[in-house]
């Protein structure tokens, strides 16, 4: 009944919220904004790459290095994606609220100067800890992680395993202990939303061997605004790599 009644839409995309795209097929409701779009996230990341070749000697700020096409759909951990999709949801709020545009617009440019920050803050601890290793146990936050310099050493089996709620392969589990007892990984990143006998025993091995454990969910905490959310998760890693 709320996808009937609904001037507008909102998405993720990508396949993380595909029931909404069946729901609005049958409502005949074809105003949506998705936050996700492989498809524009994909030329824009060869576009970044090609300018990268031909200005590698240049100094730039906010680097954006992702690769969308790997298909990980959690870009609200994406700073970069997210900044363009506050754009393009005001845009389509103001087309159906014009009394009120200016105040859409007033919004964006402040929601635009908080992301600018968070994006500061992301510069600033890539240029004390790039190259730091981390293991998670979903890839719900690796376009923030990445962004932040980390190297992700977790085995993509494991990751696709526990996304699709499989189980781990005695492999993979093996590989992610090795590097947990050896303490050859810095940081090891949770998703609290979803979990398991062996995530739980791979915390418990990571807490064993003095290894930072970060929770980073995929759900905005109730009362919280996205800037504090995000600006206290960036807090939490970087005093969990200190």
């Amino acid at each position: 009944l709320a996808v009937n009644d609904a001037d507008l839409i909102v998405a993720n995309g990508g396949g993380y919220d595909s029931f909404i795209d069946t729901l609005a097929k049958s409502a005949g409701n074809e105003n949506i904004v998705y936050a996700y779009l492989p498809d524009e996230l994909a030329k824009e990341d060869q576009a970044a790459k090609e300018d990268d070749g031909h200005d590698h000697d240049d100094d730039h700020d906010h680097d954006h290095d992702h690769d969308h096409a790997e298909g990980n759909e959690h870009v609200w951990y994406d700073f970069h994606v997210v900044e363009d999709f506050a754009s393009r949801l005001a845009g389509a709020l103001a087309a159906l609220d014009s009394e009120y545009s200016s105040d859409y617009s007033d919004n964006l440019i402040d929601f635009h100067g908080e992301i600018e920050i968070l994006e500061d803050r992301i510069a600033a601890v890539s240029g004390k800890y790039s190259g730091a290793t981390f293991v998670a146990s979903e890839p719900v936050a690796n376009f923030l992680l990445i962004e932040m310099g980390l190297e992700d050493l977790t085995p993509k089996s494991f990751s696709q395993a526990i996304e699709e709620e499989l189980d781990v392969s005695p492999k993979d589990l093996l590989e992610i202990q090795k590097l947990l007892k050896s303490k050859s990984v810095d940081v090891f990143v949770v998703n609290p939303q979803t979990g398991s006998v062996q995530i739980d025993g791979l915390v418990s091995l990571a807490k064993q061997n003095g290894i930072a454990v970060v929770e980073l969910s995929e759900l905005l905490p109730a009362g919280s605004r996205y800037y504090d959310w995000m600006d206290l998760n960036i807090a939490n890693l970087e005093a969990a790599l200190r």
